[in-house]
């Protein structure tokens, strides 16, 4: 009897296996990555750190003690003793006095009244998210690319700060083609990637960006029962920056792969409240996610041309 090719499992529906064989591509399996990764999120009163692995930042400017037990690199900090400068950003236990900018934290008192964004915790959610993807990718050597990515974020131990980031998706190999180099990895479904073909693009990879913002609480957030309702100005003009720090982070990341443009992207926003050290912490968290795709023929005419039939 004649070898017979392994048996292959997708998460494809069937008019996505339709559309993806018609573009000369085949299932070579179901594939996935997982991190599971423990953060913390430390507003300014801390100066501005973060948590990535077993202790993350406190004080400093989001450096304390390297990025975490987990986190690697360096084992005492990335620039400095307990932060980023001699014991901080630039000032003794913070940016300043002892904060960022004022006494005891961003601005004066105890930072209140200030948004200030967490780079070293966005970093930490975004470096989660992109170690997920790299063991997928790893995962789906042998492939040409990965189609149908979806990446998953679940607390898996809230109490302790533990998530769980998952990405899976089906690999896929061109027919009567070698796979070479990494493969491709896109978040469109089976059916997007074939029109995408079509239209004359291919995909380079998922582009991120995240950003993090400790809110402070002013009057505006913690006396939300005054009057009849009103804005509360802190969370607006929060969303407003985090969302622009992650569709920034996400471009820069399209620069890297050196994409043309993102298709089939998305932005989810997520509000927190936790207790760090017996103080409230209310982070706004922004995550931009798209697939990088670039033209296989630039200098030729645009490949879709509408033809009415009569």
């Amino acid at each position: 009897m004649p070898d017979l090719a392994p048996p292959w499992g997708s998460t494809l529906s069937v008019a996505e296996l339709a559309a993806v064989r018609s573009e000369g591509f085949s299932p070579v399996g179901q594939v996935m990555g997982t991190c599971v990764h423990q953060v913390f999120a430390y507003g300014p009163n801390y100066g501005g750190g973060l948590g990535m692995g077993g202790y993350g930042g406190g004080l400093g400017g989001g450096r304390a003690y390297g990025r975490g037990i987990a986190g690697g690199l360096g084992s005492y900090g990335m620039g400095g003793g307990f932060g980023a400068g001699p014991l901080g950003g630039g000032g003794p236990l913070g940016g300043g006095p002892l904060g960022t900018g004022g006494p005891f934290g961003a601005g004066a008192g105890l930072g209140s009244w200030m948004t200030v964004e967490l780079t070293g915790y966005s970093e930490a959610l975004r470096s989660a998210r992109r170690l997920a993807l790299d063991r997928l990718a790893k995962e789906a050597q042998g492939s040409h690319g990965v189609v149908g990515v979806r990446l998953r974020v679940r607390w898996l131990e809230e109490t302790a700060r533990i998530l769980e980031f998952t990405a899976i998706g089906t690999a896929v190999r061109a027919q009567n083609r070698d796979a070479k180099g990494q493969p491709f990895l896109s978040l469109l479904s089976g059916e997007e990637f074939a029109k995408l073909l079509r239209g004359g693009y291919v995909p380079c990879g998922v582009a991120i960006g995240v950003s993090a913002l400790w809110v402070g609480g002013g009057a505006g957030v913690n006396w939300t029962t005054m009057g009849p309702g009103y804005e509360i100005q802190q969370y607006s003009e929060a969303a407003a920056r985090a969302r622009s720090s992650a569709i920034a982070g996400m471009h820069e990341d399209l620069r890297r792969l050196g994409a043309d443009g993102a298709v089939g992207g998305n932005v989810v926003a997520q509000v927190t409240h936790q207790q760090e050290g017996g103080l409230p912490v209310r982070t706004v968290e922004f995550s931009a996610m798209g697939t990088a795709v670039m033209r296989f023929d630039k200098d030729g005419p645009d490949p879709i041309s509408p033809v009415l039939g009569l």
